[in-house]
């Protein structure tokens, strides 16, 4: 997926990476932030537990390694022929930056400060899946008495008296054969689930990818069959990329006001959104 983003980036919109460069990284405990050299900012999901890189017989020192991140072009970045969490997060986040000025210049259907599933007619749908543990949508869900379940790798990354409502990540074919509306944190993206997601969800579904890290190019998650992005804008970049270095989640950009909520949405979707 990441790599038709580049693909719609660079034929449909004339990306050139080669003369975009990394100008500032913030490696968070949660989120990723990123300033290029054409002064747009994006955010992504840290992924680095566990990493190898934390094994000493694994480390390198490459020119994506510490302190060597700043400066490198775009091109580089994403063509490097090697994969580990940080390098995943800082594609997303670079993604992020470039297609924030996309978003905000060109002809999408948005709505601002506004959560995608406020767009949405809850008594419409009776079968609802949230991919990841998205802890606001379990509590909006719960509110509405909605019936919906919680496709997750950890089942601890509930709250216990949540469980009831976790399904193994392992069972998402099944899961999503009789879900008639399915949200996904973006930070598939980030662990390179979001592909496989998409494609085994039925056509009949209401789909939503939400999340900082969910901030891609709209059009390669429309070509997928998303109806619904929760994206994110960042309108201070500067608190944006201090409060990551803080251990900020998305939860904080919008708390602390340097980023606000927008819906993009597919126009061509004839479902329920």
């Amino acid at each position: 997926m990441i790599n038709r983003a580049l693909e719609i980036l660079n034929n449909k919109y004339k990306v050139n990476f080669s003369e975009i460069t990394i100008s500032e990284i913030e490696i968070g405990v949660y989120m990723t932030g990123i300033k290029l050299s054409d002064n747009s900012y994006g955010v992504a999901g840290t992924n680095i537990s566990h990493d190898s890189q934390c094994y000493r017989d694994k480390r390198d020192y490459d020119i994506f390694s510490t302190n060597n991140i700043i400066g490198q072009n775009l091109n580089d970045l994403f063509y490097i022929q090697k994969s580990t969490k940080i390098i995943d997060g800082l594609k997303v986040a670079a993604l992020n930056a470039l297609s924030s000025k996309i978003i905000n210049t060109n002809n999408y259907n948005i709505t601002e400060n506004t959560d995608p599933i406020e767009l949405l007619d809850l008594s419409n749908f009776h079968n609802i899946t949230v991919v990841g543990a998205f802890q606001s949508y379990i509590r909006k869900l719960k509110i509405a008495n909605k019936n919906f379940k919680v496709l997750e790798l950890d089942k601890e990354a509930l709250k216990i008296e949540d469980y009831k409502y976790y399904a193994s990540a392992d069972t998402y074919v099944d899961v999503f054969a009789s879900s008639d509306l399915i949200i996904i944190t973006g930070s598939t993206l980030v662990n390179n689930t979001l592909e496989n997601i998409l494609d085994n969800i039925p056509n009949t579904a209401t789909v939503i990818v939400t999340g900082p890290s969910g901030s891609i190019v709209p059009d390669v998650l429309f070509e997928k069959g998303v109806d619904i992005i929760g994206a994110t804008k960042i309108i201070d970049s500067n608190l944006m990329m201090k409060l990551v270095a803080q251990a900020a989640t998305g939860f904080h950009f919008f708390k602390h006001n340097c980023a606000q909520k927008i819906c993009v949405t597919n126009k061509k979707s004839d479902k329920n959104a």
